[in-house]
């Protein structure tokens, strides 16, 4: 089960204790906890509420809230599972499963040569595939990011897609306009500033496709600021290696047309790659089911499962003090398990304006402590397990 069968359960932070940091950046940072009353492993990715009003990241936050408690609830087997979101006066959590396997990013970079063989990116990417067919077509996202930092492998080997910060919600004939993304990924139309749809999430995997290969990016250059890059990708200027088989650069060639009306996947959608040669050996259905064994993953550095990379040099926030907390009052959620199967719920917000430390007073925990210093004892950066304790009953009950 992934949350507690009460009506009235919420996540708070006094639940958790933190084993260790595992990712950071100017948005706060992400820590491996571990639930007080189950026992069991989460996440928590902690997003510094200054951060997100002076960037300007409200919308994207709420959309990313919103986007994965919807896939959570319908179970994608390909990506990560939220278990619920809350928020203090500072700051907002959103609780995730564990996924222990590492960063596809750091099995890349640790593979022979820095790059995999054809099979075994062949493997990822279907998942990968299944992961956004299931987002485009089900729920009417737009992923937005895609690249190897993005995705984790569990236990099993099998590929997790994580951060759903850039992810939107769009109809068919929609279009947005927002220039975001990871510049190597970026699709001609989103440079050049037009309207776009998830054709620019067909463009992104073909780069993908070719990134597992070769071990970099197609569009590379040691241009500052991006200018050659850029220029690159809007006349679709790139090359192959020699170890590329014609049916993979046939593949990635057609993924990377500039002409989106001529890309792969913009007729009939994610079908339209599936039914490529370079995919004929895969059995989609088996793979869907998880019953296809994953490849054995390679060797990579012990402790590199980041599961946010760094986004930017740390930023000067404003007073948390002239936070407008109304602005969050839709963020808390929970994924319930119902009769009717999973169930994501919104939940008035909490703990609606009470500030840590006043919630740890409450507790009798830490009534010589100041503020900063009851934050202090949740936020540590070593790895040691810094305890929280909590009355609360009713804890979730989850399997990670």
């Amino acid at each position: 089960e992934l949350a507690g069968e009460q009506d009235d359960f919420h996540y708070k932070l006094l639940q958790f204790k933190v084993i260790k940091q595992i990712g950071s950046g100017a948005f706060g940072k992400v820590q491996l906890c571990r639930h007080i009353q189950t026992e069991e492993k989460v996440v928590l990715k902690i997003i510094n509420k200054s951060w997100v009003l002076q960037q300007q990241q409200l919308d994207h936050v709420k959309e990313e809230n919103t986007t994965m408690m919807e896939l959570s609830a319908h179970e994608c087997p390909f990506t990560v599972k939220t278990l619920g979101s809350f928020q203090d006066e500072h700051k907002l959590y959103f609780v995730m499963e564990f996924i222990s396997g590492g960063e596809l990013f750091a099995h890349l970079r640790g593979s022979k040569n820095g790059r995999f063989s054809e099979k075994k990116a062949r493997f990822y990417a279907a998942e990968l595939m299944l992961a956004l067919k299931y987002m485009h077509e089900h729920e009417h996202i737009v992923y937005r990011d895609i690249k190897p930092e993005n995705m984790l492998l569990d236990t099993e080997g099998h590929l997790k897609l994580i951060d759903f910060g850039f992810a939107k919600h769009l109809g068919e004939s929609e279009k947005t306009y927002t220039f975001c993304g990871t510049p190597d990924y970026l699709a001609p139309e989103v440079i050049r500033g037009e309207g776009y749809n998830k054709e620019a999430d067909f463009w992104s995997l073909g780069v993908f496709i070719y990134e597992l290969q070769c071990g970099y990016a197609p569009f590379v250059t040691s241009d500052a600021n991006g200018g050659v890059r850029y220029k690159d990708i809007l006349n679709g200027q790139f090359s192959f290696p020699k170890w590329m088989t014609s049916t993979g650069k046939d593949l990635v060639s057609n993924l990377l047309a500039v002409d989106r009306k001529h890309r792969l996947g913009s007729k009939r959608g994610m079908i339209d790659v599936m039914e490529h040669p370079w995919f004929k050996d895969i059995d989609w259905n088996a793979l869907e089911r998880k019953a296809v064994k994953a490849p054995k993953p390679g060797k990579y550095k012990k402790g590199m499962v980041n599961l946010q990379p760094d986004l930017g040099r740390p930023s000067v926030y404003p007073a948390t003090s002239d936070i407008d907390q109304s602005l969050f009052s839709e963020f808390d959620a929970v994924v319930k398990n119902t009769e009717m199967g999973l169930v994501a719920t919104k939940l008035p917000a909490s703990p609606s304006g009470v500030s840590l430390s006043q919630t740890v007073a409450a507790h009798g925990e830490a009534a010589k402590q100041d503020k900063s210093d009851a934050t202090n004892m949740y936020s540590s950066d070593d790895d040691e397990d810094h305890e929280a304790h909590s009355s609360e009953a009713g804890a979730p009950k989850f399997k990670l």
